[in-house]
């Protein structure tokens, strides 16, 4: 038998919480943002959990659980890239909304 240990959690200022962004300090994975606009981050693995404890504390389906995501990169650097042809596509159409008439 296991015994759960009991949820955390960790209540940051709006500001708080971009300084530690800026610094790139470990914060716990899920958060939400409670009325009075701070940032109560969840110290748990499981979303489902994190989604149980808010609906206990503050009333269910008054807040959904957000996800904190920390990456390498610098905070203006894109992290999703696009590429260039897509499935079907094994050269890149260069006459895209032309007419057949007037090629």
């Amino acid at each position: 038998m296991s015994t759960s240990k009991p949820i955390e959690t960790v209540a940051l200022t709006f500001t708080e919480y971009n300084q530690a962004k800026e610094e790139k300090k470990v914060l716990p994975k899920f958060f939400y943002v409670n009325c009075l606009g701070e940032y109560v981050f969840i110290k748990t693995r499981d979303r489902a959990k994190a989604q149980a404890f808010i609906d206990e504390e503050c009333g269910k389906g008054k807040y959904k659980v957000r996800t904190f995501v920390q990456d390498g990169a610098a905070s203006g650097d894109a992290t999703c890239r696009a590429t260039s042809t897509r499935r079907g596509q094994h050269v890149a159409n260069t006459s895209f909304g032309i007419p057949n008439s007037l090629r």
